[in-house]
């Protein structure tokens, strides 16, 4: 398991939620960083999670894989962010 999972884990977030913040990510950038915001994460968590892509892009992209995100929506978006 990820560490960005085992952080979603703990904080007793449910998959679908998730989810649909991927599904957002790769269909509008603006409403998944709204989605964020609905997950109430404390700064603190947050503050770790991105430490952890930071240092880890491609931890991101491994979480993705793990809910269930097709590689094609992971690919658009890696594009995206690569432009």
């Amino acid at each position: 398991m990820s560490q960005i999972a085992e952080i979603m884990e703990e904080l007793e977030i449910p998959e679908e939620k998730l989810k649909g913040l991927a599904e957002a990510l790769n269909t509008n950038p603006m409403s998944a960083m709204a989605l964020v915001q609905e997950l109430n994460i404390p700064p603190q968590v947050m503050q770790q999670l991105m430490g952890i892509v930071m240092s880890d892009p491609n931890s991101v992209v491994e979480f993705a894989k793990s809910l269930g995100v097709s590689s094609d929506a992971i690919s658009q978006v890696q594009d995206r962010l690569n432009t």
